[in-house]
C-alpha cells in the first residue's frame, strides 16, 4: 500500500498541525501491519495530550489517475481521514490522596492546555499534607515527534538502527520547578527543597514493546534541619551537645523558603523576636553531618523497555542512572535497577507467577571523594512503598541504623516473587488470592572504604538479609490493584520495624 493524502477535520489553528506532524511518517508505510503500527502509535501520542475528546481515523482507497491506466503499480494508494474533537483548555482539580510514600494530603492543580496553539501544557499544583507539609510544583510541557519508528532498519544499517533506538519516536519537553518541604520521623530530619530542572521524555512503540526514554537535568538546593523534639533516652550515649542547625544561607533562598513553608519561625527553628532557646537534647551522631544546606546539580537518564508476547508473558526492565556534581555540589553516581516478569502458568484458572528484583548503587566521585559520608536524601532506604517489594518491614524502617534512626544505604538489593490465582466464588469480581516471599539487604559505606562494594558491604550485604513471607489478596480496579496482605517476617535486625498487616496500591 501507499499513503496518498492525510485529510484533518475538527482540528483548528496550530492542533491540525500537530496532527499532521504526528502522522508525517506514515508515508513511508509500505504495508497494512506498518500502517497499523504507526496509527497506533500517534493516536497514543495524541491521547496522550489532553486535549483532544476522541480521535477516529479511516482509511479509504484513493482513486487512481484516469491517464495513468496503463501503468501496472502492485501498491494500493489510500487515503487516511482523520477526524478529532478538541477539549477545552483550561482544567482545575482538587482532590484528597492517601499512600504510604506521602501520606494522607489535599492537593490542587490548574492547567492549561494547548497554551500556544502546540498542545503545550503549563500545570501549576499545590499540596499540603501531614508528612511532606507544604509542596509546590510548577512545570511547561512541549510536546514534540521525533520522526517514525516502526519500519524496522536492515541488519546492514546499524547506525539506523541506533539513531532509531535512542532519538526514534514521539515525546516532549518540559521545563519544572519544584519546591516542598518533607518530614522524616524515622530518620530524625526535616528536609526543604528547592529545585530547576529541564526534561526530554520520548517513546518509541512496536507490536510488542514499548520503549520509554528520559533525560533530565536538575539543579536544587536542599536543606536540612533536625526536627524540633529528639528522643533523648535513643541519642543519650553519644552525648554530643549540639543544637539547632545555623547553616548559612545560599543566595537568601534558605530564609525565602522558611518563610513561606513556616512564616511565623526563623530558618533556626525558634520564634522570631525570641533569643535562641539552650538545647538540651542531643542529636544522633549520623545527623551532625548532614545538617545544613547542599547543592545538586545532576543530570539523569533513564530507560523503560515493556514487552509483552502472544502468549501473555509481560517484561518491564528500568535501569536509571544519575551524575550529581556537574559544575557545582555535591559529587556522586547513582545507579538504580528494577527488572519485573509476569508469566500466565494456567490462564484457564488465572494462576500467575510474579518476580520483581531491585538493585541499587550510590557512590562518589572526585577529588577526596571518600572522605565524606553520602548525603542521606540520594541514599537508599529499606522496607515498605519506598521500594513496594520487601512486605512485613514498615516504610524506611528496615536497613542501617544509628541509635534507633534509620540512615539509609548506599548500597541494596531486594527480591520478591507470588503466586496468584482467580478465587473461584470472586473471579468477577477481580479478586484474586496470592501468596508471596521477599527478600532483601541494605549495607552503608564504611569511613575508610576506598571503592564502591568493600569487602564488608559485600559481606553485610550477601549475610544480613531480611526474609518475610505472607499470604494476600488482589482486588484489581481502575487506579490498579489494591493489596491487603497478612505478612510474617521471618528474619530480621534488631533495629528493623516490622509489622503484620499491610494495605497498599500498586
Amino acid at each position: 500500500m501507499e499513503v496518498k493524502k492525510v485529510v484533518v477535520s475538527g482540528a483548528t489553528g496550530g492542533r491540525e498541525e500537530l496532527v499532521r506532524n504526528s502522522l508525517r511518517g506514515v508515508k513511508q508505510c509500505t504495508s497494512f501491519s506498518e500502517l497499523q503500527s504507526m496509527l497506533h502509535q500517534s493516536a497514543d501520542f495524541l491521547d496522550g495530550l489532553g486535549i483532544f475528546k476522541f480521535i477516529d481515523i479511516h482509511v479509504e482507497q484513493h482513486p487512481p489517475k484516469k491517464w495513468a491506466f496503463w501503468k501496472k503499480d502492485e501498491r494500493t494508494p489510500i487515503n487516511l481521514l482523520v477526524d478529532v474533537s478538541e477539549k477545552s483548555i483550561p482544567q482545575f482539580q482538587l482532590g484528597a490522596y492517601a499512600d504510604r510514600r506521602h501520606g494522607a494530603h489535599v492537593r490542587g492543580s490548574f492547567m492549561l492546555r494547548n497554551l500556544f496553539d502546540g498542545a503545550q501544557k503549563l500545570r501549576a499544583s499545590a499540596s499540603l499534607g501531614a508528612r511532606h507539609g507544604l509542596a509546590f510544583d510548577f512545570s511547561y510541557t512541549d510536546p514534540c515527534a521525533w520522526g517514525s519508528n516502526v519500519s524496522e532498519p536492515s541488519p546492514s544499517q546499524p547506525l539506523t538502527r541506533i539513531s532509531r533506538f535512542l532519538f526514534g519516536g514521539t515525546g516532549s519537553t518540559a521545563v519544572e520547578t519544584h519546591l516542598a518541604q518533607t518530614t522524616f520521623p524515622e530518620s530524625g530530619y526535616s528536609e526543604r527543597q528547592l529545585g530547576l530542572g529541564t526534561a526530554a521524555r520520548w517513546t518509541r512503540q512496536s507490536e510488542t514493546t514499548v520503549v520509554t526514554q528520559d533525560v533530565n537535568y536538575k539543579l536544587m538546593l536542599r536543606m536540612v534541619d533536625a526536627l524540633p523534639s529528639l528522643d533523648p533516652a535513643a541519642a543519650a550515649e553519644e552525648g554530643i551537645p549540639i543544637g539547632p542547625p545555623q547553616p548559612q544561607p545560599v543566595l537568601g533562598l534558605r530564609t525565602l523558603w522558611s518563610s513561606m513553608t513556616n512564616p511565623r519561625k526563623s530558618p533556626t527553628g525558634t520564634a522570631v523576636g525570641e533569643p535562641a532557646a539552650i538545647p538540651i537534647m542531643p542529636l544522633p551522631r549520623y545527623l551532625v553531618t548532614q545538617l545544613g544546606d547542599t547543592i545538586k546539580s545532576s543530570l539523569a537518564h533513564t530507560l523503560c523497555v515493556i514487552q509483552r508476547t502472544p502468549q501473555g508473558i509481560s517484561h518491564r526492565f528500568t535501569i536509571c542512572n544519575e551524575m550529581a556534581g556537574l559544575g557545582a555540589g555535591i559529587q556522586f553516581i547513582r545507579h538504580e535497577l528494577n527488572d519485573q516478569l509476569d508469566v500466565p502458568l494456567i490462564p484457564r484458572w488465572g494462576v500467575h507467577f510474579n518476580l520483581t528484583a531491585m538493585a541499587g548503587l550510590l557512590w562518589p566521585w572526585g577529588k577526596n571523594a571518600y572522605q565524606n559520608p553520602s548525603h542521606i536524601s540520594d541514599r537508599f532506604f529499606l522496607g515498605g512503598g519506598a521500594s513496594g517489594l520487601l512486605h512485613g518491614f514498615r516504610e524506611r524502617r528496615a536497613g542501617p541504623h544509628d541509635n534507633g534512626y534509620a540512615v539509609g544505604a548506599d548500597a541494596q538489593w531486594v527480591m520478591s516473587s507470588s503466586l496468584s490465582a482467580s478465587v473461584p466464588w470472586l473471579a468477577q469480581r477481580n479478586i484474586r488470592a496470592l501468596g508471596f516471599v521477599s527478600a532483601g539487604s541494605a549495607a552503608l559505606r564504611e569511613e575508610d572504604a576506598t571503592r564502591p562494594l568493600s569487602v564488608p558491604m559485600r559481606h553485610i550485604l550477601a549475610h544480613r538479609v531480611r526474609l518475610s513471607t505472607g499470604v494476600g489478596l488482589a482486588l484489581a480496579t481502575r487506579l490498579g490493584e489494591i493489596h491487603v496482605r497478612a505478612c510474617l517476617p521471618l528474619r530480621s535486625e534488631p533495629d528493623d520495624t516490622t509489622h503484620g498487616f499491610e494495605i497498599g496500591l500498586q
